[in-house]
């Protein structure tokens, strides 16, 4: 099972190993210690950069399934993610500089840790979650992300996307190589307030 949360908010166009860097900072000042990984694409850019989290337990182990967090900076590297949540630009994010990706996996998602990196977002970049994802075998089965996006006050809206049975898994596709979303068989998003 895969979850997927896109954010959206201003940087500034601050490099992104910059925004991750702080991000990262900001997240360890308070809370649980975390473990990491740096991820970022083959070719060293600055306009995307990722890291791989888990909070960490007292035996510095993961308590929980790593997240991917993916960071995407820059008005012209971000238009046509911006474009394609936001078509009639109902929800205020055109200009959006900073486009934030969070990917949770496998069957004990860190949502606290999602809880925790969704406040730094909100708080450093004034970010606005614009799509939830969950690839589900069963469309009763999205009862944890929905309760927790509704949970959320700065929520201002939320794309839910269900995506066909034969795209369970994620592509593999390297870093740079494609932006935003794949437009094969994934139907169209609605809107829930």
């Amino acid at each position: 099972m895969v979850y997927r949360l896109s954010f959206f908010g201003r940087c500034d166009e601050e490099p992104a190993p910059d925004v991750i860097c702080r991000l990262l900072d900001e997240l360890t000042a308070t809370g649980a210690p975390l473990l990491g990984e740096v991820r970022g694409p083959i070719v060293p850019t600055g306009e995307i950069a990722g890291y791989r989290p888990a909070t960490m337990a007292p035996e510095k182990t993961a308590t929980a399934d790593w997240l991917h967090l993916e960071v995407h900076v820059g008005v012209a590297h971000n238009a046509d993610i911006v474009i394609g949540a936001d078509p009639d630009a109902e929800h205020g994010i055109w200009g959006s500089d900073l486009y934030a990706v969070i990917t949770l996996s496998g069957g004990n998602p860190d949502w606290m840790l999602v809880d925790r990196i969704w406040s730094v977002l909100e708080r450093l970049w004034s970010a606005v979650v614009g799509r939830a994802v969950r690839v589900r075998p069963h469309p009763s089965a999205f009862q944890p992300a929905h309760s927790l996006l509704r949970s959320r006050s700065m929520c201002r809206w939320v794309k839910e996307n269900q995506l066909p049975e034969s795209s369970r898994k994620m592509a593999s596709t390297p870093y740079g190589r494609s932006v935003g979303s794949c437009r094969n068989s994934t139907p169209r998003a609605f809107i829930a307030s």
